[in-house]
């Protein structure tokens, strides 16, 4: 009698993929429960000073075109903010965005190694004040927004500077803890932090997922390769069954 085969980790993974591309790309939506505190950094009273103090920072960063000096202002603002309030994981996640404003450019953005750097620690810093202590727990419903939106915002970053350099030139080299990655490497990662944009609450971050993940993409290839063979078959009258 045969004895049962047990799948690895990896395995299993590949497996899933190909039944399921979207199986642990985001498919699996985060609870989301208007009773757990907003923030569990802070109380309610506390929570709301801040949360006024920074609706003051983003109104004039949230015109069409904000002027170099009111993206600045806005920058320095959140300094501050943060300085007095270092738990506050939004003002991190919006600070992030503050930055990237000054090089929408992402060609430019990674020759200013210094926002560069300061972007991704910012959102380092989003996601793990914002994440639960375990991937079961609900969230509170602004949680979910800054974990969607700092892990889609990085995952994008990755992403971009997985793609041929012909492509756009957006490098990660000023930065050596991500630089020593390769382009497989770095599009895996972007693939991760999309699926975990996707969880939180983001669909076009949970669609990325899927379509940057290495076993969706071989799940893809197995389809088209045994299409391939049909085809072939077909052609020279032979069937594959």
């Amino acid at each position: 009698m045969a004895t049962a085969t047990q799948l690895s980790k990896n395995d299993s993974a590949v497996l899933g993929a190909i039944l399921d591309p979207e199986a642990g790309l985001g498919g699996n939506v985060a609870v989301v429960e208007p009773k757990v505190e907003p923030d569990r950094h802070y109380d309610s009273q506390t929570l709301h000073t801040i949360q006024e103090r920074e609706k003051q920072i983003l109104l004039p960063l949230n015109s069409d075109s904000p002027s170099l000096s009111t993206i600045e202002s806005g920058i320095a603002a959140f300094d501050s903010l943060l300085e007095e309030f270092p738990n506050y994981a939004a003002g991190y996640n919006n600070r992030a965005q503050a930055r990237r404003l000054l090089h929408p450019d992402l060609k430019k953005l990674s020759q200013h190694s210094h926002d560069l750097k300061a972007i991704f620690e910012d959102l380092a810093a989003a996601i793990r004040l914002a994440s639960p202590d375990s991937p079961v727990q609900p969230v509170s419903r602004q949680a979910a927004n800054v974990l969607s939106s700092a892990y889609t915002h990085r995952g994008y970053l990755l992403y971009k500077a997985s793609q041929p350099a012909a492509s756009g030139s957006f490098s990660l080299a000023a930065l050596p803890d991500l630089a020593k990655y390769d382009r497989e490497e770095l599009t895996e990662m972007a693939s991760r932090d999309f699926a975990l944009g996707g969880r939180y609450g983001n669909k076009a971050a949970k669609q990325l997922a899927v379509h940057t993940n290495p076993y969706a993409k071989l799940c893809g290839s197995i389809v088209k390769e045994a299409l391939q063979k049909e085809m072939e078959a077909f052609s020279t009258g032979i069937t594959t069954e």
